[in-house]
């Protein structure tokens, strides 16, 4: 329970009958944390969505789930499951300090073309943009506004997944870049 308590009680020590605990308030609203687990659970079905489209997993290995108002797909195969959870965990980390610029989900074949790939930049001013809650709740409905759409333009570009992904051998791969020097790639076989 997020609340602040106050202690007051006598200054006999012996007797604790007389301790009142009083909650007041609730606990500060953090932006940073709130546009992190947003961000991460698009970026988490952005992955998911990808793989389903491109990435020649069967149709079984994934369940459906609906995201602000679209149907998306999410794998249910455990190495798949582990790789991306592990990489959004680390995103989600850097996304509360700030540090990501960019996300980037790419699905690459054997000789490591690039089949697909969706780059999401993500600007300075999202940081800064939600100090209080209400400054929160107009800015998430923006970003899931942008997000579904986002979602709904891959789904239409799979109509030619079945090109890439019939008899190729391909994988997922998770990159984000953090500070202007500095970028991390995670590559999954598949």
């Amino acid at each position: 329970s997020a609340s602040v308590q106050l202690l007051d009680y006598a200054l006999d020590m012996g007797d604790r009958r007389d301790m009142e605990i009083v909650r007041l308030g609730r606990k500060a609203f953090d932006g940073r944390r709130a546009i992190a687990n947003l961000l991460v659970q698009y970026f988490d079905l952005l992955s998911h969505s990808i793989l389903f489209i491109f990435g020649g997993y069967p149709a079984n290995c994934f369940e459906t789930l609906n995201y602000c108002g679209v149907i998306v797909h999410r794998c249910i195969e455990k190495e798949a499951q582990i790789y991306v959870d592990t990489c959004m965990r680390t995103i989600h980390r850097w996304l509360q300090y700030s540090k990501l610029r960019k996300f980037s989900a790419a699905i690459r074949d054997q000789s490591n073309r690039t089949i697909v790939e969706y780059v999401i930049v993500i600007s300075r001013a999202l940081y800064t943009g939600a100090k209080r809650i209400d400054e929160f709740d107009s800015l998430a409905a923006e970003l899931k506004a942008h997000l579904r759409r986002s979602i709904l333009h891959i789904q239409c570009a799979g109509s030619d997944a079945e090109l890439y992904a019939n008899n190729r051998k391909v994988r997922l791969v998770l990159s984000a870049q953090i500070n202007k020097h500095t970028s991390i790639r995670k590559h999954r076989p598949m």
